[in-house]
C-alpha cells in the first residue's frame, strides 16, 4: 500500500497534484478505519484496489468527488450490516435464548423483586404488584409494611440480612402482609447482588405463594382434630364472617353437605341468626379484648342450644372466630323437671313462711307485750332469717314463671330516674346494717322507657343489695343513669373484692354461685342475677358486668329509650 501511494502521488500533472493528495488522504484514512473496524468485529473488509482507483479518477476528474463519497458511504453502510448481523447471530445463539426463556418463565410464575439493602424496592414484576396490591409508585413505601408482626418476632428478617452480608444465597418461608393487611405465606430465594468494589448494593427476591397450601394442610388438620367432636364447631373470618371450617356435627345441625361449605358465612347457619346483636353481644366484645370468651344460650332451628365463641389463631397464623354449639335440650328438660320440683316445694313452704314471718312481725312490734332486751334480738334474727328464706322461694318461684312465660307484665312509661331513686330507698336500710353508704350520681330527667315498673325495680333493687352485700364495711355503692347509643343505662358499681374475668360468663345462669375472691360467703339463690337477666330480655335490653379482681364490679342494664310518639299514645290513653 506503501509503494502504490508514493508512485501514484509523483504521476500525473502538477494541477491536479494536491487534490489528489487530499483524495489519497481520505482513502487512507477511510480505509485504516475499515481495518479497525474490521478486527473489532471479526470482519475482514477488501476494498477496490487503490492503484486503479487513482488511475480511473485521473480519467475522470469530473467523477472524483462523486467516487470517494460513494465509497465511504458503501463501506459505513457495509460495517453496519456487519455488526447488526453479528448482534443477531449473538442474540439467536443457543445459550441466548435459553436465558431468555429462563428470564420469561421466572417473571410468568414466580414473584419478583429487587430491594436495596435498606430495604427499599426498587423494581417489582406485576405477579408482585398483583399479590401485593401495590403500584409502582407505591413500591418505595412497601418493604415495612410487607413484612408481618410473625415474620419480625421469629428473626427471618436477620437471618436474611446475614445471609446477604455473607454473600450466601437465603432460602426459606416468610410471612409477609399486603397493602390491606392480608396475610401471604411465600416460599422464598434472596440472592445477595455486590459491585465490582465487594459492595452489597441489592438483593434479588424470588418468591412463590404457597398460603393456598398451607391453608389445605391447616384444613386437612383441623378436619383431623374436630371431627370426631360430637359439639358443632364452627370457624370464620372475623372481617366478613366467611366460613373455613364446620365439622360434621356442625353441618349436620344446619343441614349441610360436606361440599356445601364454599362461599357460606356464619350469618347461614340458622334464620334466626342477628348479625346485629352477633356484633354487640359477641364480636365487638372480643376483637376489643373486653372479653376472651362469651357464652350465650339461644334458640336454633333444631332446638335450644348453648354457644360459646373466643377468638383463636389458625395453623397460618390468621385470627378467626371459634364457636362450640352444643344441643341443650336435654340439659333445659333435666332443668324444668328440677325447677318444677323446687316450685312445687317452694308453694309447700310458702305459706307457713308467711305467716311465721308475720308473726315474728307482730311480736317484734310488741303487739303480743313487751320483750325484753334479749327477746328482741332473738326475735329480729329469726325475722331477717325468715325474709331471706322467703325471698329465696319466691325467686324461685318467679323464675319458674319466667321459664314458662307466665309472669305477668303490667307495661307502661317509667322514668328510670325515680324507679332508681326508689330502689336506693329501699336499700337504705341493707346499707346501713352492712355499713355501706348509696350514692345517686345522674342529671338526666325524662330518662322514659317502655316496661313493667314492679319487675325493673326488682332488677334495681337485686342489683343494689348484691353490690351491698360484697362490699366492704365503710364501702359505697354508687348507682347512675346516663345515655348510651340510643338506651338508657344504669349502673351499680361497688368497690368490693372483683370477680375474675373467667367466671364473669357464668354470672346470669340458674344457681350459680361465683367462689368469692376473698373468701367470705354470702347467702342467696344463686338465682338473683339469673332473674334480673331474663326481666331486662323481656324488655329488649341488655345485662352485663365489667370488673376486675381486686378493683371491684360494675353491674348494668340498657333498656331503649320511649319515642315521643309512645310516650304521646301512653298519655293520650
Amino acid at each position: 500500500m506503501n509503494g502504490d501511494i508514493e508512485s501514484i502521488s509523483g504521476a500525473g500533472d502538477q494541477e491536479s497534484s494536491p487534490f489528489f493528495s487530499r483524495v489519497l488522504a481520505v482513502v487512507v484514512v477511510s480505509n485504516a478505519i475499515v481495518s479497525v473496524l474490521a478486527q473489532t468485529t471479526g470482519v475482514w473488509v477488501l476494498p477496490t484496489s487503490l492503484t486503479e482507483f487513482l488511475h480511473s479518477a485521473q480519467k475522470l476528474s469530473i467523477f472524483y468527488s462523486a467516487s470517494l463519497g460513494l465509497l465511504v458511504v458503501g463501506m459505513v453502510l457495509r460495517i453496519r450490516r456487519l455488526l447488526n448481523e453479528r448482534d443477531a447471530l449473538q442474540e439467536n445463539s443457543a445459550p441466548s435464548r435459553v436465558l431468555k426463556g429462563l428470564s420469561q418463565a421466572v417473571n410468568s410464575h414466580s414473584i419478583v423483586s429487587i430491594s436495596e439493602p435498606c430495604g427499599k424496592i426498587v423494581y417489582a414484576n406485576n405477579n408482585f404488584l398483583n399479590t401485593f396490591k401495590y403500584t409502582h409508585d407505591e413500591l418505595g413505601h412497601a418493604s415495612e409494611a410487607l413484612v408481618s408482626e410473625e415474620t419480625g418476632t421469629d428473626n427471618t428478617q436477620l437471618a436474611i440480612q446475614k445471609s446477604m452480608r455473607s454473600r450466601k444465597v437465603w432460602v426459606g418461608r416468610q410471612i409477609l402482609r399486603t397493602k390491606d393487611g392480608q396475610r401471604v405465606v411465600v416460599s422464598a430465594t434472596i440472592v445477595p447482588v455486590f459491585d465490582n468494589a465487594g459492595m452489597w448494593t441489592h438483593s434479588i427476591s424470588i418468591q412463590t405463594d404457597v398460603s393456598a397450601l398451607e391453608d389445605a394442610d391447616a384444613q386437612a388438620m383441623m378436619s383431623a382434630f374436630l371431627g370426631e367432636i360430637q359439639d358443632g364447631i364452627f370457624v370464620y373470618k372475623t372481617n366478613s364472617l366467611l366460613l373455613v371450617y364446620a365439622n360434621p356435627a356442625a353441618r349436620k345441625l344446619c343441614s349441610w353437605n360436606d361440599g356445601e361449605l364454599h362461599g357460606k358465612y356464619i350469618t347461614d347457619s340458622s334464620e334466626l341468626f342477628r348479625e346485629d346483636l352477633f356484633w354487640e353481644i359477641v364480636g365487638e366484645p372480643l376483637l376489643s379484648g373486653e372479653k376472651e370468651m362469651v357464652s350465650i344460650e339461644t334458640f336454633h332451628e333444631k332446638g335450644p342450644v348453648e354457644i360459646s365463641t373466643r377468638l383463636a389463631r389458625t395453623p397460618c397464623g390468621d385470627t378467626v372466630f371459634l364457636s362450640v354449639l352444643r344441643d341443650i335440650t336435654e340439659r333445659k328438660q333435666v332443668e324444668k323437671i328440677r325447677m318444677e320440683s323446687i316450685s312445687q316445694i317452694s308453694h309447700e313452704l310458702r305459706t307457713p313462711l308467711t305467716s311465721i314471718t308475720g308473726s315474728l312481725k307482730l311480736l317484734e312490734s310488741g303487739a303480743a307485750g313487751p320483750l325484753s332486751d334479749t327477746g328482741k334480738q332473738v326475735v329480729q334474727l329469726a325475722s331477717r332469717n325468715t325474709s331471706r328464706l322467703l325471698m329465696i322461694i319466691n325467686d324461685i318461684l318467679d323464675f319458674q314463671k319466667l321459664e314458662v312465660g307466665e309472669l305477668s307484665y303490667e307495661l307502661g312509661p317509667v322514668d328510670l330516674g325515680e324507679l332508681i331513686g326508689e330502689g336506693l330507698e329501699v336499700n337504705i336500710g341493707f346499707g346501713l346494717e352492712h355499713d355501706v353508704d348509696l350514692t345517686l350520681f345522674t342529671s338526666e330527667v325524662d330518662a322514659l322507657v317502655y316496661g313493667d315498673r314492679a319487675r325493673l325495680l326488682q332488677v334495681v333493687s337485686n342489683l343494689i343489695s348484691n353490690a351491698v352485700k360484697y362490699s366492704p364495711s365503710g364501702g359505697e355503692i354508687r348507682i347512675g343513669l346516663q345515655q348510651s347509643k340510643g338506651n338508657w343505662r344504669v349502673s351499680v358499681s361497688d368497690n368490693g373484692p372483683g370477680i375474675p374475668k373467667e367466671a364473669q360468663d357464668r354470672l346470669f345462669k340458674n344457681f350459680s354461685q361465683i367462689e368469692p375472691v376473698d373468701g367470705v360467703s354470702r347467702p342467696g339463690s344463686g338465682l338473683g342475677l339469673a332473674i334480673c337477666k331474663k326481666i331486662v330480655q323481656m324488655h329488649n335490653g341488655k345485662v352485663g358486668c365489667v370488673s376486675e379482681v381486686g378493683s371491684g364490679s360494675e353491674f348494668y342494664f340498657e333498656l331503649e329509650k320511649m319515642d315521643k310518639l309512645k310516650i304521646e299514645m301512653c298519655q293520650s290513653a
